[in-house]
């Protein structure tokens, strides 16, 4: 189903929101997963399929360590799906780290936008522990880069789309 950049706004600050109230929950770090696709499709087989991966990683990864969670909950919604995990207890940092190593080891991690909300609310960077910026699926300059410059036409990040899921 298309959706607008008015669906994704609404989803987005809803998202805000619901974390907002979970630091306020005492669970101070929060794991924050969506999954990257360009378009106004959302919701389709390959997103539900990057999402299911990610999801499990996750779980994966908080249940091989001694971490207390507070509290999981999905999201699914026409602009996307959302996973939040609220943790306390831990290195915000420790936790960003393992999750961007978690995004490079997955087949689909290039798909995938794992982000760690410290205590203050924000989202801690990647390059603040030392790790490059996300990479451009088609190119692998900085992703950012190039969506600003919309350096690829969408037949170019389709293909690049397509190619990970072989």
């Amino acid at each position: 189903m298309p959706i607008t950049a008015k669906d994704i706004m609404e989803f987005r600050d809803r998202i805000f929101a619901i974390q907002r109230a979970w630091q306020q929950l005492k669970a101070p770090q929060l794991i924050s997963f969506t999954v990257n696709m360009m378009g106004n499709v959302k919701v389709n087989e390959a997103t539900s399929r990057v999402f299911l991966q990610g999801c499990l990683a996750i779980d994966n990864w908080c249940n091989s360590t001694p971490l207390n969670i507070i509290k999981k909950q999905q999201f699914h919604h026409k602009a996307g799906f959302h996973y939040l995990v609220g943790l306390n207890h831990h290195s915000s940092d420790d936790i960003k780290q393992a999750m961007v190593n978690l995004e490079n080891s997955l087949p689909l991690g290039r798909l995938m936008d794992i982000d760690v909300i410290a205590e203050d609310g924000k989202p801690l960077s990647r390059t603040k522990l030392g790790f490059d910026r996300r990479k451009c699926i088609v190119c692998d300059n900085s992703a950012k880069a190039c969506a600003r410059s919309q350096a690829h036409t969408p037949l170019q990040l389709r293909s690049a789309v397509l190619e990970m899921f072989k």
